[in-house]
């Protein structure tokens, strides 16, 4: 029998997870876009090693020494290559505008940058949701969900800062958001059918 100590100690920390959790949308969706993307990250990196392996080979012809570095970056490939791992991660940072969010490509990982004043709205002072912060999370979340499952090739080409913002075509911006308004839709659809009381009589 767990002590009334013990128990406000269990509780307050599942509070504190709860309350962070609000912060991190679609983390289910962003679990099946790291499968769904492993194949295209994968060929990448064999596509990168493969241009590096010609690399060594052309030094070592020409009598050069194979640097360290050198030979540390192809193992690096060839692990990319072999595990095709992507990871995605969130990341909440200052920026200008709520309306600004990217994706950038960090080593091995795939970084959501949201806008750090939403993470801070989330709730009211009441302890309330603050419907709007949320609302623009998940809808800047979906978007660069979109464009990490669609432009997979483009962003992994992308070095530095820019990320999906480097992404300009209108055409792209138009299938990430459509991306993101269906993705939208069916998790509120989904929800609506876990929660009905149809749903709860068949269980």
């Amino acid at each position: 029998m767990l002590e009334s100590k013990r128990r406000n100690e269990i509780r307050n920390k599942a509070g504190n997870i709860i309350k962070a959790s609000d912060r991190y949308h679609f983390i289910h969706a962003t679990y099946a876009c790291q499968l769904m993307i492993k194949e295209i990250v994968s060929q990448h990196y064999k596509e990168e090693c493969r241009k590096l392996s010609q690399k060594i080979r052309e030094k070592t012809k020409n009598g050069n020494e194979i640097s360290e570095e050198l030979m540390e970056e192809y193992n690096h490939l060839m692990i990319m290559a072999k595990e095709g791992r992507a990871h995605i991660d969130i990341d909440y940072i200052e920026t200008s505008s709520e309306e600004e969010a990217r994706v950038i490509k960090i080593n091995n990982a795939f970084v959501i940058n949201l806008p750090k004043s939403l993470a801070q709205r989330v709730t009211n002072e009441d302890g309330t949701f603050n419907k709007s912060a949320v609302s623009k999370i998940r809808n800047l979340m979906a978007h660069e969900l979109g464009h990490i499952v669609l432009h997979t090739d483009e962003l992994l080409k992308i070095e530095g800062l820019q990320g999906s913002i480097g992404i300009t075509e209108t055409d792209k911006e138009e299938e990430a958001g459509f991306f993101a308004n269906e993705i939208l839709q069916m998790r509120d659809e989904r929800n609506r059918v876990l929660h009905s009381e149809v749903f709860d009589d068949k269980t």
